[in-house]
């Protein structure tokens, strides 16, 4: 459960990253094609493009982080209702009933823990 919180809010971030990265991406564009006007090739121009490739990269990068967080976000979702699935079984089964509803409800209850 911790990992998933960690890894949700590691996405969380670097979506956020894309999002300024994509507009910086756009401005450059916008940069590269006034300055294209006055210069075809000359050094502002390749600093530029060379600062949008750079941008791009990033992008990429994070686009393939923020998939594996994704998938390892699903795959710890999937363990977690696992184990509620057989802590809800074995009290339905009179396991010890008690001891699994504390268990269960501090799994729950150290979400908001988490959070802060």
């Amino acid at each position: 459960m911790y990992r998933s919180i960690n890894l949700q809010r590691a996405l969380f971030e670097i979506e956020e990253t894309n999002i300024r990265n994509r507009t910086e991406l756009q401005h450059l564009d916008d940069a590269i094609a006034m300055q294209e006007v006055i210069e075809k090739d000359g050094a502002v121009v390749q600093a530029l493009r060379s600062r949008r490739q750079v941008i791009l990269d990033n992008i990429r990068d994070n686009d393939e982080a923020g998939a594996a967080y994704k998938k390892d976000i699903e795959i710890s979702e999937k363990h977690r209702h696992q184990l509620q699935d057989m802590i809800d079984e074995a009290i339905c089964n009179n396991g010890n009933k008690i001891y699994l509803h504390i268990l269960s409800q501090y799994r729950l209850l150290n979400l908001p823990l988490q959070l802060s």
